[in-house]
């Protein structure tokens, strides 16, 4: 199973909403100079989450390949794929995420996608049958404790269909 990231507004947040101490350094990458904010809560409990043998995650940003500089500066994170491995202009970027999205639910994969802006907020089943969560957090907070838990609520749900299914098949 995919889950999707944002960064600004997901793990990019002006305050995060985490019990725990909260980081700011300023980040250089070669399109310019950037002011990161994050919980590193948040950062560990993503891990855990790529370390989930089903869970692949996936950057899906705007940054493109400036992520390397966010993801040295976490240093824990490993490096995730890019779903969109070029800097776009930025009014190029919703139409690029959605086609990843598109992509990923016409496979009838399922999928997480988080994102402050574009993400539809909804826990349901695509039309080609893969079940899909879209998380939408407030921008100023990003990612808050109670997602991570819709979201390893979600892989849990996913992973026994995907068993259920899975023994029907070999008995069948």
């Amino acid at each position: 199973m995919l889950v999707f990231a944002d960064i600004d507004g997901v793990l990019n947040a002006r305050r995060p909403k985490w019990d725990s101490r909260i980081e700011r350094r300023h980040v250089r990458t070669e399109t310019g100079e950037y002011n990161v904010t994050w919980s590193p809560a948040l950062v560990t409990e993503l891990r855990q989450l790529d370390h989930h043998p089903r869970v692949r995650l996936v950057w899906l940003t705007s940054w493109g390949p400036e992520v390397a500089p966010l993801e040295d500066l976490w240093g824990y994170l490993p490096r995730w794929p890019r779903a969109i491995p070029e800097l776009l202009p930025t009014g190029e970027v919703p139409a690029a995420k959605h086609a990843v999205i598109d992509r990923v639910a016409a496979a009838g994969r399922s999928y997480v996608w988080c994102d402050d802006e574009l993400a539809g907020d909804v826990d349901d089943v695509t039309e080609f049958g893969g079940l899909r969560l879209e998380i939408r957090p407030k921008s100023r907070h990003g990612l808050e404790p109670v997602h991570i838990e819709r979201i390893w609520g979600f892989i849990a749900k996913v992973v026994a269909g995907e068993d259920r299914r899975a023994l029907r098949d070999t008995a069948g």
